[in-house]
């Protein structure tokens, strides 16, 4: 998602400018190739060296440098995005007026790049009209803007001014990237695991981690969905989603049958528990010696929602499969209902990677091993094409 894009920070004189070189230096570990250029006020915060140690790219600060006399339009056009981070009250006037007369400021307006804003600044300063009156004129010109938080703020006052954190800036820079093939979509994702309670304190389950459905949600989202996040036990809140807590097979049964309708798009990534005890205990049993478990199926959740009369236009599954992995997981949707499957290998349980198989009625397409989010952008953007 972000590997090899061409990233250009720009950083202006706010203390958050020390939270954007932690995201910058997220972001290039992800393999992103990035440049900065600081602004003079930038500068009284955090020196350049330290962006060119972090996050292993240059600083520029300089619009008359010698040695290069165009240096705005180098880095113009050397850059896929252009992140403003923080973007404080003082550079969003500059930017609304086509101010340009620092290196920053001249490099955004001679850019034909997205532009990504994440104000940072005073709660009063924020919400002042002639800021928001600002916001509001850049984001006309297409400008994507990752909104400040609501806390306690460096100046000691509350309110909403902190930046945006990591995830709600990504979200904001794949919408940049990605042209929002999913703009105006709603889609609803599940993940984690479901957790079948024996009695108050036990449950059936298993090793599913959640980061493939929370990768997948964050992926519809940095494609411009409005998404809702159907969670089970274990999984991560992903950026950008609409989150419900649903820890057993029968509450996601119910929350996604009442979030797909009217949905374009659902997609069942959750490992639901194949089945649950007949009687969950209120209390916990003490230890005894051996005893039999009377064990009933659970509700199939993805069949319950490609049924549905008024069924999302396009309905996707995960088969955890052991062996024929192509030939079940087409039986699976076959009778289940849903348009398309991914084959799932059990390897892929709980890890950091993934490897399947996307498989529809007559075509399938190989997908390698590879980190899970890239894996799930590659899957939103199969999903991205048969919606549009």
């Amino acid at each position: 998602m972000l590997a090899k894009r061409r990233i250009l920070f720009v950083f202006t004189g706010g203390v958050a400018v020390v939270r954007a070189m932690e995201v910058a230096r997220t972001w290039r570990k992800e393999g992103a190739e990035l440049q900065a250029i600081f602004t003079a006020a930038a500068t009284r915060f955090v020196q350049p060296l330290a962006f060119e140690a972090l996050a292993e790219g240059k600083a520029h600060t300089d619009l008359w440098r010698a040695e290069d006399p165009f240096p705005h339009i180098r880095l113009a056009r050397w850059a896929e995005a252009i992140v403003v981070a923080p973007a404080t009250a003082d550079f969003l006037a500059k930017l609304a007026l086509g101010i340009a007369d620092d290196l920053a400021a001249a490099t955004i307006l001679a850019a034909r790049v997205p532009i990504v804003l994440a104000p940072a600044m005073n709660a009063a300063m924020w919400e002042n009209p002639a800021t928001q009156d600002n916001l509001a004129r850049l984001r006309a010109r297409g400008c994507f803007v990752a909104l400040p938080s609501k806390g306690l703020l460096a100046c000691g006052e509350e309110g909403p001014g902190h930046l945006a954190d990591e995830g709600a800036l990504r979200i904001a820079l794949l919408r940049a990237l990605s042209g929002e093939p999913l703009a105006g979509k709603r889609v609803v994702i599940t993940g984690g695991r479901t957790e079948e309670p024996m009695d108050a304190v036990r449950v059936i389950t298993n090793r599913a981690s959640g980061r493939m459905g929370a990768a997948l949600a964050e992926a519809a989202a940095g494609m411009g969905a409005e998404v809702v996040f159907l969670q089970g036990a274990g999984a991560p809140s992903p950026a950008g989603a609409r989150v419900i807590a649903t820890p057993t097979a029968e509450a996601m049964r119910q929350a996604a049958l009442q979030e797909a309708s009217g949905a374009d798009v659902f997609v069942a990534a959750a490992a639901v528990a194949d089945h649950r005890p007949v009687v969950a205990h209120a209390g916990k049993p003490p230890k005894r010696g051996a005893h039999v478990l009377a064990l009933v199926p659970t509700p199939d959740v993805l069949a319950a929602v490609a049924q549905m009369p008024k069924r999302p236009r396009f309905v996707l599954g995960f088969a955890l499969e052991s062996e024929a992995h192509l030939a079940r997981a087409r039986e699976k949707m076959k009778r289940k209902g849903c348009d398309a499957m991914i084959a799932n290998p059990p390897e892929n349980l709980g890890a950091e990677e993934a490897a399947g198989w996307w498989v529809e009625e007559d075509a399938v397409r190989e997908l390698p091993r590879m980190p899970k989010r890239r894996f799930a952008w590659e899957v939103m953007q199969e999903v991205a094409s048969r919606v549009r």
